[in-house]
């Protein structure tokens, strides 16, 4: 066969890592479509899961399957929405002209929590709040960062929020303070599903910090309840990417830098903080800050948990 006459195939690229969602997905063979395109990334859905393909930069988390680097640039800019995706013999294809990537890789899961207690963590809270001040982009919820944000912005966003994340925070307390409490999660929580512009509104990512948080101090039957609550809600109130990250932050899980940033702030690593707050500014347009926001209503809520509670399980005492 001849130079010319062969077909004419595109690049084989290598994963580096894949988060522990996504590689539930990709682990049996499966045929889906690309969702979403974007310069550094591309969604597909896969029946049951969506993930994310996408360069070093977009980061490890638990959907995203990550590429080695690669001569090649502009890796996704034939693919469009639509195009067939096919999950076979380790490897992932995509589109009518396939872009194979080989998935052996390492698999990202979330780091563990530290040790804490009430000093650590308020150390690290007021490290965040001096950090951050100037910092937080008016638009979203970040302001939440230093309790009744609403005080600090006048945009509709933080406005609407007001009351939904005061009642979310005192019911956060409560549930903690009392295992025992049988209140429901208030009904305004719900006016934080889909709350902003974006493809992971403010509102969803703030949410996502709360659930992320949560299991970072072991209290995942609060979790369970909260998103128990909010679920039913998801699919007529955001979209399918949000979705997919406010699932894995049900587990847990969400972007590396965001678990980094929250246990830098509960074992009060001043040193550290501006570092991983230099990283959440870097997560979209707000939705880095927004999730650390509602990270830290957990956290603050914790300052009244007695101390045998804040211990890690899997750590040492």
């Amino acid at each position: 066969m001849t130079t010319e006459q062969r077909p004419v195939l595109g690049p084989v690229l290598r994963a580096q890592s894949i988060g522990a969602v996504a590689v539930r997905e990709i682990s049996q063979s499966v045929s889906g479509r690309i969702t979403a395109v974007f310069d550094r990334s591309v969604y597909v859905d896969l029946g049951s899961q969506w993930i994310c393909i996408g360069d070093a930069t977009v980061g490890n988390g638990p959907v995203n399957l990550l590429l080695e680097p690669t001569p090649y640039s502009g890796v996704f800019a034939d693919l469009v929405v639509d195009q067939s995706v096919r999950v076979c013999a380790g490897a992932v294809h995509l589109g009518n002209r396939p872009l194979v990537i080989e998935t052996p890789a390492k698999i990202w899961s979330p780091p563990l929590a530290p040790c804490w207690t009430n000093e650590s963590l308020m150390r690290g809270l007021d490290a965040l709040n001096a950090i951050s001040r100037g910092r937080v982009p008016r638009q979203g919820l970040g302001v939440f960062l230093y309790g009744h944000g609403a005080e600090l912005s006048d945009t509709r966003e933080a406005h609407v929020c007001a009351l939904p994340v005061f009642e979310l925070e005192r019911w956060l307390l409560n549930q903690l303070v009392d295992k025992r409490c049988v209140e429901g999660v208030p009904e305004s929580a719900q006016q934080l599903i889909g709350l902003g512009p974006g493809l992971t509104p403010s509102g969803d990512d703030f949410l996502g910090g709360v659930l992320i948080a949560l299991s970072l101090v072991h209290r995942q039957d609060i979790a369970a309840l909260l998103y128990a609550d909010i679920c039913p809600h998801l699919v007529t109130r955001t979209g399918p990417i949000s979705r997919t990250h406010l699932v894995a932050a049900s587990a847990g899980q969400g972007l590396e830098t965001l678990h980094l940033a929250i246990n830098s702030v509960i074992e009060g690593n001043v040193e550290m903080i501006p570092t991983r707050v230099h990283h959440i500014e870097r997560i979209g347009s707000s939705s880095g800050w927004d999730a650390l926001a509602g990270a830290c209503v957990v956290l603050r809520a914790c300052l009244v948990q007695p101390a045998g509670l804040h211990k890690n399980p899997w750590g040492s005492n």
